[in-house]
């Protein structure tokens, strides 16, 4: 598997000699995915054409991956892009259409926090996603989302975009943007390439049968798009993040992209929470996070700031005045309600992208949880852990209490740790793997 981020220059120069020496399997494997390509078989493009095509810029300003700008603060990009902690925070270019050469008409950001998929698994890409937000807002036009469930028939024509090598096993990146078409892939066939154990939820397909195009080493994290007939750019529509895939343009071998609208609860959820204002007051505890995970006790539940503050009628109000919060990411409740249905686009000779329905709200989904003690006759494993100890994991917070009241925020949710963990029907399983937690009600 190859990921398609660009490794940085003092990689380069070694590579080679390292290929020729290492004898394991696993280990050339490894430095294969490190020295992955970019777009191949496209064509020059321009910012112009894709005004919010975005760089990731590390430490030394060289471009590593790709994103795409979808609301003024907020950039779209592959959780692996920013997985290391040094790269958490990357510079930020948008609108460039030359990898380094001088140009005019681009702005430059810096990302301020990183949101990475939490169920994002590194070994297997497995929710390859992540979004950033910038320290200020930029003026430059966004790439709109589907905000339904959107299947696009095998055959239909989309366009990735990047910075990334022009063939494989290049060191060199493209100097210029480059585009190129590819068709979609059905799932099954996806499978039956790579493998179902390869091929997980979220993931999609899209390349050449036939090889010769697909999207390469410093592609990761762009944009795979539905371009509007008219080639006006506010009528694009995103699919989805490249990802990974074997080597660049094979035959046979498409490339491997991580789905957005798969992952469009989770998107909007995180860009209505990124600014950290709850019904207008502002908590500067912005989007889902441990907030308060440096303070005592330091493993706090995850949680964000609603929009409507205490008009959401889910949400627990805070000490911030005027402000509520709601559980969210590992420690969010199971939701509930029916998905709705997937919509098939048939391929046209790339045709706009069907009217969407209006966009749902962005307040959190509803949740569902048990507020009451068991009562006698009730499941035994629903009741509250006195000593903490959660189906056998230790979890040191005892009882039915608001655990974590003396960090920030202090007013969080009574809840206790289950007996039995997560085999209590009404739990949530708990960021302390193995442990599940439920709503309850004090002195009860």
């Amino acid at each position: 598997m190859t990921r398609r981020t660009h490794p940085r220059p003092p990689r380069l120069l070694c590579a080679a000699l390292l290929l020729a020496l290492l004898s394991s399997a696993t280990a050339t494997r490894q430095l294969a995915q490190s020295f992955a390509p970019r777009i191949v078989g496209g064509t020059q493009t321009s910012a112009t054409r894709y005004p919010y095509i975005v760089s990731l810029r590390d430490g030394s300003g060289n471009h590593y991956c790709g994103g795409s700008l979808i609301a003024p603060r907020v950039v779209l990009t592959a959780a692996h892009c920013v997985y290391e902690a040094g790269l958490r925070t990357p510079t930020v270019h948008i609108g460039r259409s030359f990898t380094a050469a001088a140009e005019s008409g681009y702005e430059v950001r810096k990302a301020i926090a990183a949101a990475l998929h939490p169920q994002y698994v590194q070994a297997t890409s497995a929710n390859d996603i992540a979004l950033l937000l910038l320290d200020s807002p930029s003026a430059k036009a966004s790439l709109q989302l589907p905000s339904f469930e959107l299947t696009l028939a095998p055959g239909t024509p989309v366009v990735a975009v990047g910075f990334g090598t022009t063939s494989e096993g290049s060191a060199v990146l493209s100097a210029t943007l480059q585009h190129v078409t590819v068709s979609t892939i059905s799932d099954s066939q996806c499978k039956s390439i790579y493998g179902a154990t390869q091929i997980l939820g979220g993931m999609m397909c899209a390349g050449a049968v036939e090889g010769g195009k697909d999207s390469c080493q410093g592609d990761s994290g762009g944009p795979l798009i539905l371009p509007s007939s008219s080639g006006q750019p506010a009528s694009d529509l995103q699919l989805a993040v490249v990802s990974w895939g074997y080597g660049c343009a094979r035959p046979g071998l498409p490339g491997v992209y991580t789905s957005v609208s798969y992952h469009r609860t989770w998107i909007q959820n995180q860009i209505a929470h990124a600014d950290g204002v709850s019904a207008g007051v502002s908590t500067g505890r912005k989007g889902c996070a441990q907030h308060g995970r440096n303070a005592i006790p330091r493993n706090l539940m995850w949680h964000c700031y609603t929009v409507g503050g205490t008009k959401c009628a889910r949400a627990t109000a805070s000490s911030i005045k005027g402000a509520a919060w709601v559980p969210c990411g590992p420690d969010a409740p199971a939701t509930t309600g029916a998905a709705p249905p997937p919509v098939t686009v048939v391929p046209s000779p790339v045709s706009p992208p069907p009217a969407a329905p209006s966009p749902p709200p962005t307040v959190v989904p509803p949740i569902t949880v048990t507020v009451k003690e068991p009562q006698p006759g009730e499941d035994p494993r629903c009741a509250c852990a006195e000593d903490g100890v959660s189906s056998g994991v230790p979890t040191n917070r005892k009882g039915c209490k608001q655990h974590g009241r003396n960090a920030i925020p202090r007013n969080l949710m009574w809840h206790c740790y289950t007996v039995g963990g997560t085999s209590c029907p009404t739990a949530t399983p708990s960021s302390i793997q193995g442990a599940a937690w439920r709503q309850c009600t004090p002195n009860s």
